[in-house]
């Protein structure tokens, strides 16, 4: 407490133990998650409004401009066909955002469904249900996904529910191991005891204890279902559109790598931007859900 005359001025410090003051400290993983959310942000008005961080159109081709390096004019260079790159990544930021946001979307509500049921019915349901699940996880979800692809043809739902079903064996354990854990509590047994619906005990005592790890588990989902979509489209699996993806623009600059490195470099950065920052933000909401977590 400082004065000033007869008047009195609280300065807000921040006291240590041995009695030293000092002013509140900003860790490194703050700062992550500051940028995370930050970049996440960006990529959202992108995919909502595009059009706001360009003046350049997608898909307007210009023989006079092909392959130039980033400059002024073009900050990320122009590809083989003289569009401008920063222009291509902005308007390919929908489809991205879009493919990864729905496939978790589908992969977790089904994978909530199958978790509650087998976890809260157990035996031969839960058997049965367990064994399919193992069967599915034997392949790689990637790998899951491309046999999907194939098989079902490449438009964009066909994509977003290979993704879905590659990923919903790991939701649906997530959640039966939540739902296992909480069928053994007693206000179970006493709203059983009291002939409560199995809906009711579903949706009103069990279903908000498997939100918080399901919520976490789709947050970090969603860099991951969006790295499948762009490997898919990568490999050709994926949507031809007339605004590629980033996962098309990564496989179309592979041809160009020792002429125009800008034309892969700058989608695979985005891509592992994107990943990156999901995962941190899926590490913070971890954290502050985790009930054994200790800070």
């Amino acid at each position: 407490m400082l004065r000033a005359g007869s008047t009195e001025i609280s300065v807000p410090l921040v006291k240590k133990k041995n009695g030293l003051l000092r002013l509140p400290r900003i860790s490194f993983s703050h700062i992550g998650i500051f940028l995370s959310a930050a970049f996440l942000l960006f990529l959202t008005l992108c995919a909502i409004a595009p059009e706001l961080f360009t003046s350049y159109s997608p898909v307007d081709m210009n023989a006079e401009l092909l392959l130039l390096p980033p400059s002024a004019g073009h900050w990320l260079g122009t590809d083989h066909f003289g569009r401008d790159m920063w222009t291509i990544l902005v308007y390919g930021a929908r489809s991205s955002m879009l493919l990864g946001i729905l496939s978790v979307l589908i992969g977790s509500v089904a994978g909530l469904i199958i978790g509650m049921i087998s976890g809260y019915f157990g035996g031969w349901i839960d058997t049965i249900t367990m064994r399919i699940i193992d069967v599915i996880m034997t392949i790689p979800g990637t790998l899951l996904a491309i046999i999907i692809a194939v098989a079902i043809g490449p438009t964009f739902f066909n994509v977003v529910l290979a993704i879905s079903i590659a990923y919903i064996p790991s939701y649906a354990r997530v959640v039966r191991s939540a739902v296992m854990s909480i069928v053994s509590r007693s206000y179970i047994d006493a709203a059983r005891t009291i002939g409560t619906p199995v809906p009711v005990i579903m949706l009103r005592h069990i279903l908000p204890g498997c939100l918080s790890p399901l919520l976490v588990m789709a947050t970090i989902g969603v860099g991951m279902s969006i790295l499948a979509g762009t490997g898919l489209s990568f490999l050709g699996l994926g949507v031809i559109k007339e605004i590629p993806d980033w996962g098309y623009i990564l496989s179309e600059g592979r041809s160009y790598i020792t002429v125009a490195w800008w034309i892969s470099v700058f989608p695979g950065l985005f891509i592992t931007l994107l990943v990156v920052a999901f995962n941190i933000l899926g590490d913070e909401l971890r954290d502050r859900l985790d009930p054994r977590h200790i800070r």
